[in-house]
């Protein structure tokens, strides 16, 4: 189908460099003549789309905790493509935590004064909750064992517009409490209160989606991204339904989810909503939106499944 914009897209945002995020460098990458990194995942995005503005967690230097850490064929293959996108003058960043503008509306921001992207956490630190400010979640004194791994580097974003939330974290973790800072997903919601729509962190796995960060955002809604058997997990399903956790109707989406999955869940997997392209409608103003579910087998993109108009929270 084509893009309108001629093919361009104005951000892309890379939570972290696992390969399930940015690509892998296996036998499925393509190989392209004059160019010296291979086609797969984001690298084959953007010679699909003409992106702006790249942004990822490590750009310039890529040595969060350490270099030795960020390291990996397809993390090479990664910095080649990036490293093509300097030699050509575009625009690539790092991820600026605490942030309000690093992501911004470029087409009439004037008509849209609520609106705001601001970033949460990324790369080892977190908003202060005042200004742009942020601090290191790693403390100083820690030992190399304690270090983030690459997931709890994830960067997020909360997108918000008048009365409405949105929030997507990566793949941070929060179930593993010791050492404290190895929970990034309760800080973050501490900053982040109610949430409206919130996009299942690690895919809800287990490690992940833990009780303090749901019984805080609140969420009206959860989308799970889904590509693994596992996804999600009965724990975390199970959290985000719970009415102990938090009481109030609330709705989960998965976008690809496998019918034998569903079924290994049980009566939580009944109450996901059918499986396709999750879509959120955010109406003027912010007051209300509506989540639709679209068949992602074809280029119609039918609607399967639609709320209500749900009043976003205040």
């Amino acid at each position: 189908m084509p893009l309108k914009n001629n093919g361009a897209i104005d951000y892309a945002l890379l939570t972290h460099f696992d390969t399930d995020h940015i690509g892998q460098n296996g036998k499925l990458a393509i190989e392209k003549v004059g160019l010296d990194y291979k086609l797969t995942g984001i690298t084959h995005v953007g010679n699909l789309l003409d992106i702006s503005t790249l942004i990822d967690r490590g750009y310039p230097t890529y040595d969060y905790p350490t270099a030795a850490k960020v390291t990996g064929a397809h993390i090479s293959n990664y910095k080649l493509y990036v490293a093509a996108r300097d030699r050509e003058g575009k625009k690539n960043e790092g991820f600026v935590t605490g942030s309000n503008t690093q992501i911004k509306l470029l087409k009439a921001p004037g008509s849209y004064p609520t609106f705001e992207v601001r970033n949460i956490v990324g790369n080892g630190k977190i908003w202060t909750g005042s200004g742009t400010t942020s601090k290191e979640l790693v403390p100083s004194t820690a030992s190399s064992s304690e270090q983030l791994n690459e997931n709890r580097c994830s960067c997020g974003i909360r997108i918000t517009y008048g009365n409405f939330d949105y929030f997507s974290g990566g793949d941070i973790l929060g179930v593993e409490k010791a050492p404290e800072w190895f929970d990034i997903e309760t800080p973050v919601a501490t900053l982040l209160g109610e949430t409206d729509v919130v996009v299942a962190n690690h895919h809800a796995y287990s490690d992940a989606m833990c009780d303090t960060y749901i019984s805080q955002v609140k969420a009206q809604a959860y989308v799970i991204p889904v590509w693994d058997y596992y996804h999600p997990q009965p724990a975390p399903l199970s959290r985000m339904l719970s009415q102990s956790l938090y009481a109030g109707e609330r709705s989960v989406f998965a976008a690809g989810m496998v019918d034998s999955n569903r079924s290994r869940l049980g009566e939580d997997g009944l109450k996901i909503k059918p499986a396709g392209h999750v879509v959120t409608r955010v109406y003027p103003g912010g007051e209300k939106f509506q989540i639709f579910v679209l068949n992602d087998r074809n280029e119609a993109y039918e609607i399967l499944y639609k709320t209500g108009e749900i009043k976003s929270n205040n």
